[in-house]
């Protein structure tokens, strides 16, 4: 009875209620998907001026890979793992490749705009142009 009561005053129908937690359902799976542990990365691309410098398979790393990198734009190192790549040095000015830690999942990346660094990680389940 409380519920006839709340529709008839608020104008909502059952039909109406039933939609509404429908999508709100909708809503709330779609969502918490995003946060799956699906892009598991495979491959890390060490990119210098839009050129591919390096590329790791990740899977067969059995220890940690240090990158030291040093040419005409600055001074970088970066660490690759089986699970993830950090840049841990740069001689940049603002270091924010530094601050941003640690990537782990395929479809990020790490950016040093001075230097024209990127670090990606690539994997089965990487985003494509669109997903951006």
């Amino acid at each position: 009875m409380v519920l006839r009561d709340i529709f008839k005053r608020s104008g909502i129908t059952l039909a109406d209620a039933i939609i509404i937690v429908f999508v709100a359902c909708v809503g709330i799976v779609l969502a918490l998907s995003g946060f799956t542990d699906n892009g598991i990365p495979t491959v890390c691309v060490v990119e210098i001026n839009g050129t591919e410098y390096a590329r790791y398979d990740m899977v067969s790393l059995t220890e940690e890979k240090i990158i030291n990198i040093d040419n005409e734009y600055g001074k970088n190192t970066v660490v690759i793992d089986r699970n993830g790549a950090a840049v841990i040095y740069s001689d940049c000015t603002d270091g924010i490749e530094v601050k941003a830690g640690r990537i782990d999942h395929a479809g990020q990346c790490l950016i040093c705009l001075p230097h024209r660094l990127t670090v990606r990680l690539e994997g089965k389940d990487t985003p494509d142009g669109v997903s951006w």
